[in-house]
């Protein structure tokens, strides 16, 4: 048996030799090119591509052929190689590829942690097996480490499989006779990468013990991880992924229906003349949730608020700078101008907007009305008011409630890892801006912190991935306070 610690690269490097020598080493959009290589680093370059080897190898190659003054140049690329990502950890047994640790730090391993037959471990609660489609095979990652573990043998799985309960190698060795040299070499990678936990004699791991980490759930930690820089494990930020196979999309939504109802628009220098300066909106914002039935909201008051708060203000046309994305200007903040997000207006009780779902349309300032009220409205409508008022009931009716949804595949179209960290940030920007605009015009109004994304897609017809349901914001006249 041999678990000997191997150095390779990722199995997503590419390694080509050019015409006149020059190796090109690409990992998605970072190549690098090295000229005029030497004999001892082009091979240990081909054994990173090939079978990997341990470091001590890779510099007895590279000294056997290069000297001693060969190997500055090779450390000096191996860093870079640690520095982009291109290193990875095979473990091979008995000349059999069981694993590979994939790490997103610069900072080369060396060893893992030995285990003691009788140590007790067990999966980490914040581990996650899924397919990498990419790299064909299983991937157990988890938001606790920049490290990765891809699974290329049934053995692997197995042991997996094994560690869903607490269990010491020993245990280990006696309910999978036929994978013991697999064992321990593979739950050593697995402590390393925090992947596993070990098990005290009170039944206590690092992760239950940990003064803060019992507050997180597995899926905020992974989101969270994976939106930043530092663990995600992907390609990062504006790459334009999509930008060779789909035409973004546009970057106002055609209308639904043909049942339009144009909206009031203002006199923006009026409101600028008018309304009560900024500091004084913004104290007077609040989260407010009781609503006037005897003058519920009006087509004006609901125009001037859309109008004030997301309105198309220019249209930026599609240029090469931008990958011939369509942009635009409104009121709001966005990530990148993209404007994902559109806006629909449930209305349940106003002056003289005949109740139902509308389609705002922020470019020709106008609702267009989808359908009627329906139960099944109502229920949306009532469960947002419930979810904003949890403890207790608000005098007043729902006057309008309005919907926020995100068209996800015009942001992804851009970003990478980022677009839904990105529609979440765009959708607070939206809540602030709904907040001080219902402030300044003296409407009452909440955002709401949960909804039904499925309802509104059953409702709308909409397809849940196509355009989903990201944020809700309850809004009318206020009642007065006596």
């Amino acid at each position: 048996m041999s678990a000997t610690l191997l150095t390779g690269f990722r199995p997503d490097v590419a390694v080509r030799e050019q015409p006149d020598g020059t190796l090109s080493i690409s990992l998605s959009s970072q190549t690098v090119l090295i000229r005029s290589v030497p004999n001892g680093l082009a091979r240990a370059i081909r054994c990173l591509a090939t079978t990997g080897a341990s470091q001590a190898d890779l510099e007895k190659l590279v000294l056997a052929h290069d000297g001693i003054a060969g190997m500055s140049l090779w450390y000096y690329w191996h860093r870079q190689f640690l520095q982009l990502n291109f290193i990875c950890y095979p473990l091979e047994v008995d000349r059999v590829r069981i694993a590979t640790v994939l790490s997103t730090t610069p900072e080369l391993l060396t060893a893992f942690p030995a285990i003691r037959p009788t140590d007790a471990c067990q999966l980490s609660r914040f581990a996650s097996l899924r397919l990498d489609p990419e790299l064909s095979c299983l991937r157990l990652e988890t938001p606790l480490s920049p490290f990765a573990l891809l699974l290329h043998d049934p053995s692997a799985v197995t042991l997996i499989g094994a560690l869903s309960t607490s269990k010491t190698v020993e245990e280990l060795a006696a309910v999978l006779p036929e994978h013991r040299a697999v064992i321990e070499p593979l739950l050593a990678r697995l402590l390393f990468a925090r992947l596993a936990v070990t098990i005290d004699e009170t039944g206590a791991t690092a992760e239950t013990s940990h003064p803060t980490l019992p507050y997180w759930e597995f899926h905020d930690l992974l989101f969270h991880s994976q939106s930043r820089i530092g663990r995600s494990s992907g390609a990062f930020g504006g790459t334009y992924r999509f930008g060779k196979h789909d035409p973004p999309a546009p970057v106002v939504k055609p209308n639904m229906s043909e049942e339009i109802y144009p909206l009031y628009r203002p006199d923006l220098s009026q409101l600028i003349e008018q309304d009560a300066s900024f500091s004084a909106v913004l104290s007077a914002r609040r989260s407010k949730r009781a609503f006037d039935d005897e003058h519920p909201l009006t087509g004006q008051q609901v125009g001037e608020f859309l109008y004030r708060v997301a309105r198309i203000q220019e249209l930026l046309p599609a240029s090469p700078s931008h990958r011939e994305l369509e942009l635009s200007k409104r009121p709001y903040p966005a990530g990148g101008a993209l404007y994902e997000l559109d806006i629909y207006v449930a209305i349940l009780h106003s002056f003289d907007l005949p109740p139902g779902l509308y389609q705002y349309n922020p470019l020709q300032h106008e609702l267009c009305k989808l359908f009627e009220s329906t139960a099944e409205l109502q229920s949306m409508v009532h469960t947002c008011r419930r979810a904003a008022l949890p403890d207790q009931e608000a005098p007043g009716q729902t006057q309008a409630l309005l919907l926020i949804t995100s068209r996800f595949p015009r942001l992804s179209w851009k970003y990478e890892s980022i677009a839904y960290a990105t529609t979440l940030k765009n959708t607070g920007a939206l809540y602030q801006t709904m907040y001080l605009a219902a402030a300044a015009m003296g409407l009452a109004g909440t955002a709401v912190g949960s909804g039904d994304a499925d309802l509104f897609a059953r409702l709308s017809g909409i397809d849940y991935y196509e355009e989903t349901l990201v944020g809700e914001f309850l809004l009318g006249t206020a009642k007065a306070t006596p």
